[in-house]
């Protein structure tokens, strides 16, 4: 089964959590991301200020040089995504934003930001653009096959759709014959894909699939009619539907909860071991809860 991009490019399906096949080979060389606004939030990819206590620089201004120096930790993060990260009224702000900071502050180093979109992630992250992934990327196999991950929340699945639901969606199963819009090189991507190839095992049309390189931009599709359904991280979603109420609904949330983290190139043990050390603090003195508490993503904690 292959769906069409909106590159016009022919994208085929494998197993989850993405393109698993020959993309594994290229994920292994860091040539390929792994995945997963509106009112105030940017769809640009480059941030260009941040709140006082963190740096933010472009993508454009670290593809040269070594992320890491003594004391700092730079964060790579798709400021398309909030509540997660997002960026208002031009600064950085978000959950996963405030607590990777935190965790920063915990182990007495400073954090910079770099403002990449979500499907060049992991390639920066191998190219030590950056020192970590802190952008709601969820924790799956092939990921882990390439990177470490901290764990920090969970997520679960949701939907968007066009105001009222008039494809009357309820499920992923509900998805044939619809057209979808969805992150480029998210696990939301491939999923599609595997619902769409059941779709025609079961005798039922295709689903036609778009794919953008935001999740903002997938959204768009809703607004604008071109898409019934987009399918995301269920705080994302609801987000994006109430920055637009008259003009999408939510249909679903809360389907196959999936581990949130914080990916690391797997040399760096020892990063991953001051991180998960800071992460058990804020646990234990009440800060990793209120951050997720004022985002209102407190039912993903760990517990």
């Amino acid at each position: 089964m292959s769906v069409t991009s909106s590159q016009g490019a022919t994208a085929r399906l494998f197993r989850r959590p993405k393109t698993v096949g020959t993309m594994m080979a290229m994920l292994a060389l860091g040539l390929v991301a792994s995945a997963c606004s509106s009112g105030s939030t940017s769809t640009g990819a480059a941030a260009t200020s941040a709140t006082t206590s963190s740096s933010a620089t472009t993508a454009s201004s670290a593809t040269t040089a070594t992320a890491t120096t003594a004391g700092t930790i730079t964060f790579g993060a798709d400021f398309t995504e909030p509540p997660g990260q997002l960026l208002s009224n031009g600064k950085m702000t978000g959950s996963d934003y405030q607590l990777c900071n935190a965790l920063a502050k915990q182990m007495n180093m400073t954090a910079k930001w770099v403002d990449i979109s979500f499907g060049t992630l992991i390639s920066a992250l191998g190219a030590k653009r950056i020192d970590a992934v802190c952008s709601s990327m969820d924790v799956t196999p092939a990921r882990q096959a390439v990177v470490s991950f901290v764990e920090y929340r969970s997520d679960s699945e949701g939907a968007a759709v066009q105001s009222g639901n008039p494809k009357h969606v309820t499920g992923p199963s509900d998805l044939c014959g619809l057209n979808a819009a969805e992150l480029l090189g998210s696990v939301y991507q491939t999923r599609v894909q595997q619902a769409s190839s059941l779709c025609q095992q079961n005798g039922k049309a295709p689903i036609n699939l778009k794919t953008f390189p935001t999740v903002a931009d997938a959204f768009a599709q809703i607004v604008n009619g071109r898409a019934d359904v987009v399918i995301g991280d269920a705080p994302i979603m609801a987000y994006y539907v109430s920055q637009h109420p008259s003009n999408a609904s939510l249909a679903f949330q809360g389907v196959s909860p999936t581990p949130v983290g914080i990916a690391l190139r797997k040399s760096e043990t020892s990063l991953q071991a001051q991180l998960q050390s800071a992460l058990t603090t804020l646990q234990q003195n009440g800060t990793y809860l209120k951050i997720l508490t004022s985002w209102n993503l407190q039912s993903g904690a760990l517990k």
